[in-house]
C-alpha cells in the first residue's frame, strides 16, 4: 500500500520518487502528498499545513472558471515538491480528467507549465514509438524481463496515461504528449531485488547511471508503482520511505 500519514485530522498519502535524465545525475528529491475523496475543507486545510503557494492554490480555486466544466467534484487532490529543482505542483482530478499547474523557480523567477493526464484504455505502442522513435520502450523491457510479464501491459486495461505539458492553458489539450506513465503496483517489484532490471531500464534510455548502485541501496525496501517514460529520461515512482 502506498504510505500515509495522518496530520491534523487528515489522512495524507505520500509516494515518492526519482527522476533519471540523459545529462543530470539522478534526482530523488521529490515527494508527493495527496487526498483521495476530498473535501474542500480537507483541500484548503493540507494547501495551508504545506504552505503552498497563492498562484498555485488559484489553480484549484477557481477551476470552475478555468475549465468551464458542469460537474466540479475532485476526486483526488495533490501537491508535489521537488526540492533539487526548486518546483511544485498543484493537481486535481475531475472525473478522471487529472489537471495540473507546475511552478519551477529558474534564474530567480517562476516558470509555469500546465499539465494534463489522460487515461489510456490499451498499451500505447503507436504512440510511444513516435515519442522515442525506433528506441525500445521500458514497458518492452518489463514484458521481456520475466515469462509471466510477458502480456502484463496488453491484458489489463486503463495501466496508461498520457501527459501533456504546455506553458499556454489554450493550447494544452491539443498539445502532443511528451510522457507515457504506466501503472506495474500488481507487479510488486521492490528496487533491491531487481536492481539489474532496473539497470537495463535505465541504461536502455541513456539515462545518466553514475552512483545508481548507491540509490538501488538507499532505497532498496520501496516497491514500484509508477514508471514514466519521457524522451529524454525516466521517473521510478515508490511508496515512501
Amino acid at each position: 500500500m502506498t504510505a500515509f500519514l495522518k496530520l491534523d485530522g487528515l489522512k495524507i498519502l505520500v509516494e515518492d520518487s526519482s527522476r533519471f535524465s540523459v545529462k543530470k545525475p539522478y534526482n530523488d528529491n521529490r515527494r508527493l502528498y495527496w487526498l483521495d475523496e476530498p473535501t474542500d475543507e480537507e483541500i484548503r486545510k493540507l494547501g495551508d499545513i504545506l504552505d503552498i503557494d497563492k498562484f498555485l492554490f488559484d489553480f484549484y480555486e477557481y477551476r470552475e472558471k478555468i475549465w468551464g466544466l458542469t460537474d466540479y467534484k475532485i476526486c483526488e487532490f495533490g501537491i508535489a515538491f521537488d526540492t533539487s529543482e526548486v518546483a511544485k505542483k498543484i493537481y486535481y482530478n475531475i472525473n478522471g480528467q487529472l489537471l495540473a499547474l507546475a511552478g519551477k523557480v529558474i534564474d530567480g523567477r517562476v516558470e509555469t507549465r500546465f499539465k494534463h493526464y489522460a487515461s489510456i484504455e490499451n498499451y500505447p505502442k503507436p504512440q510511444i514509438t513516435k515519442l522515442l522513435g525506433e528506441k525500445q520502450s521500458i514497458f518492452e523491457i518489463i514484458s521481456d524481463y520475466k515469462p509471466e510479464y510477458k502480456e502484463f501491459f496488453h491484458d489489463r486495461t486503463f495501466l496508461f496515461f498520457d501527459e501533456r505539458t504546455h506553458k499556454d492553458l489554450n493550447s494544452l489539450l491539443t498539445a502532443e504528449p511528451n510522457c507515457y506513465h504506466a501503472n506495474i503496483r500488481r507487479l510488486d517489484l521492490k528496487i533491491g531485488e531487481n536492481s539489474e532490471l532496473i539497470k537495463k531500464l535505465l541504461k536502455s534510455q541513456n539515462c545518466n547511471v553514475d552512483n545508481v548502485d548507491e540509490w538501488i541501496s538507499k532505497h532498496s525496501d520501496q516497491i514500484i508503482y509508477w514508471l514514466s517514460l519521457l524522451k529524454d529520461g525516466m521517473t521510478i515512482y515508490y511508496d515512501k520511505e
